[in-house]
């Protein structure tokens, strides 16, 4: 449930509370599914510095992140096996 929720705000976010420049273009177009009380509610808390700083500070430690996690489901141990027999197999050509 809690990353439903986080995607859900990050839709809103990025598809209806960027896409105006003022609180007052916001608050006039409410998304569809949302209840005009809880788009208030949300374009306030967005506009706090608060909100605003841990935008700013999200943004900067993605920044600075280099290589991203690219194994797909397998954890580390899975990858390293699979790569040991590959290579099993490329060396004793079985």
């Amino acid at each position: 449930m809690g990353t439903m929720l986080k995607t859900w705000r990050h839709t809103l976010r990025d598809n209806y509370y960027k896409k105006y420049q003022s609180d007052a273009e916001r608050l006039a177009n409410v998304p569809p599914l949302v209840k005009r009380e809880q788009w208030k509610e949300f374009v306030a808390n967005e506009g706090t510095i608060d909100a605003q700083k841990k935008s700013e500070t999200g943004k900067f430690n993605r920044s600075k992140i280099g290589a991203t996690h690219t194994s797909g489901r397998n954890g580390q141990a899975q990858v390293e096996y699979n790569l040991v027999r590959i290579i099993f197999h490329l060396v004793y050509k079985c």
